[in-house]
């Protein structure tokens, strides 16, 4: 588990929740499904049980964020190890990070960026080196964001799946 406090910007002198970074568990499946809203959170509950099922076959794993006090799940990122599309990751160096997402009133405090970090190590045990990450093509602000990490885009693509960039970097 990480210890996260984000640096204090300009003369704002009060002090910010710190934030704990754990694997996920299948317990955070309820609670999860709320960040896409309250309306899909019963369709969300069965896609993340699903996704918990597959943490333990291997195929991927899961980061949250615990505000501190109190331990609301405040983010989450999921990182795919296996059954990836080719066109993306390799499956054997390549890793692919998804859902990466902090709620609202926690964003810009070095949540999203400490999940990815978590994602990495532990993508690292996986034998993994590069972490893949996809971006809707109109998501200028995640685009760069992920820029600022060194991300760097090498696929675009207009299909099913929608309007998307992949970018990759090796790991943190």
């Amino acid at each position: 588990m990480t210890q996260v406090r984000d640096a204090i910007r300009g003369d704002d002198t009060r002090e910010r929740p710190s934030y704990l970074i754990r694997p996920g568990r299948p317990g955070d499946s309820y609670e999860l499904s709320f960040h896409w809203g309250e309306l899909r959170a019963p369709s969300q509950m069965r896609v993340l049980d699903r996704y918990f099922d597959e943490i333990d076959r291997g195929i991927q794993g899961c980061q949250v964020a615990l505000a501190q006090p109190g331990g609301e799940l405040v983010g989450q990122v999921w990182t795919r190890y296996r059954n990836i599309d080719p066109g993306i990751a390799d499956g054997r160096t390549e890793c692919y990070v998804h859902t990466l997402f902090v709620m609202e009133k926690y964003r810009r405090q070095g949540i999203a960026r400490a999940l990815v970090e978590a994602a990495s190590t532990a993508a690292s045990r996986f034998g993994r080196s590069v972490m893949v990450i996809g971006v809707d093509r109109p998501n200028e602000y995640a685009r760069k964001l992920y820029e600022k990490w060194d991300f760097h885009q090498f696929h675009a693509t207009n299909d099913l799946r929608g309007d998307l960039i992949f970018l990759c970097r090796r790991l943190f």
